[in-house]
């Protein structure tokens, strides 16, 4: 990439940031749909959460910007309009939700037709490298994988947006390193994304930070864990660099791990699948750690990650595997810590 080249997109990443820092302002100060604290919330006074809403105005406007200069896109036409209607879908349902509760049943079903609309258009993992194995065809089951990745990473994403800071954050920092890694292999699209969304959500986390001014809600953190789930089939399956498909999940691993242990284990103690707080990251705060603790460690986390994920895709193969051995040693050992002092303490 020539040096013009590289100033055109920092000069248009920084465009998107300050979009993302003014719109969430407006949000703050204008349309204030409020988050009225409750036993479950960790914050003491109302909170607008429409922060989302800027993030989702902002990164729109950039796709638009972006496919409006005439830039050679991966996608099709045809492609994009299935897109703008799953979106659509997730953006309509989880602004709604953040207005006025509409329930699991009907988020889940909306995920799943969002997710449904994507496959529909082709969008789907038809292959998995797996090492020892060599190359996978996946068949009718790739398109139930995707479909349930899909809706998982969207859940995952809402459900650890509990803490200032927290998911703006990992946000930045997932967006940040999956930037780089589909820049040197050449997802052109997938790189624009990515940088172009990274901006919009170091925007809204300005506001954020502990003591959050705003919090992005439903329509900022459903929106984030669809395009996540999303951006790393297209990067995997239909961009000519094939960026692996494990390049997300070690990215997000400290969410889909806090949100896959504490399913489980609250499904093995019984508890009802009601609103809660006893993921991990809450039960860290409520043992005493604050929200920027609690957020700091979780930045070390996608730290740790993003460096994992650059080696990936450096050494290749195997290296995914011990990647997520090394992330599940580690997580073991922080769950198993937390939930011992969480007992302790009377918390669960």
């Amino acid at each position: 990439m020539s040096y013009d080249r590289l100033l055109v997109h920092i000069g248009f990443a920084v465009f998107v940031f300050v979009c993302s820092y003014l719109l969430t302002f407006v949000m703050r100060q204008r349309f204030k749909i409020m988050d009225v604290p409750n036993q479950r919330s960790s914050h003491k006074v109302a909170v607008p959460r429409s922060g989302g809403v800027a993030i989702v105005l902002a990164s729109t406007l950039a796709v638009i910007m972006y496919l409006l200069l005439g830039t050679s896109s991966l996608l099709p036409q045809e492609n994009l309009i299935h897109f703008a209607f799953a979106y659509g879908i997730v953006v309509v349902m989880s602004l709604v939700d953040d207005i006025k509760q509409i329930g699991v049943l009907g988020k889940l079903i909306a995920q799943i037709m969002a997710a449904a609309l994507v496959v529909s258009a082709g969008f789907w993992v038809k292959t998995l490298d797996i090492p020892f194995m060599g190359t996978v065809t996946l068949g009718w089951f790739g398109i139930v994988l995707t479909v349930f990745w899909v809706v998982a990473v969207t859940n995952a994403f809402n459900f650890m947006d509990g803490l200032d800071g927290l998911a703006g954050g990992q946000a930045v920092l997932t967006l940040l390193v999956f930037g780089i890694i589909t820049f040197f292999n050449g997802s052109h699209f997938v790189f624009v994304i990515s940088y172009c969304l990274m901006a919009a959500c170091l925007g809204f986390l300005l506001h954020n930070l502990h003591p959050a001014k705003i919090f992005m809600g439903d329509t900022g953190s459903q929106f984030l864990g669809f395009t996540f789930a999303l951006l790393g089939v297209i990067a995997s399956q239909f961009d000519q660099a094939e960026t692996t498909i494990m390049v997300m999940p070690i990215l997000l691993f400290s969410f889909l791990w806090d949100t896959a242990f504490t399913l489980i284990r609250r499904k093995l103690a019984g508890d009802p699948i009601t609103a809660h707080r006893t993921h991990l990251y809450q039960l860290l705060n409520r043992l005493g750690v604050g929200h920027r603790g609690v957020a700091g460690l979780y930045y070390a986390f996608a730290i740790l990650q993003g460096g994992l994920a650059l080696l990936t895709m450096e050494l290749k193969g195997l290296m995914s595997l011990i990647s997520i051995a090394i992330l599940c040693v580690v997580f073991s050992l922080y769950s198993l810590l937390i939930t011992r002092k969480a007992r302790a303490a009377g918390l669960i």
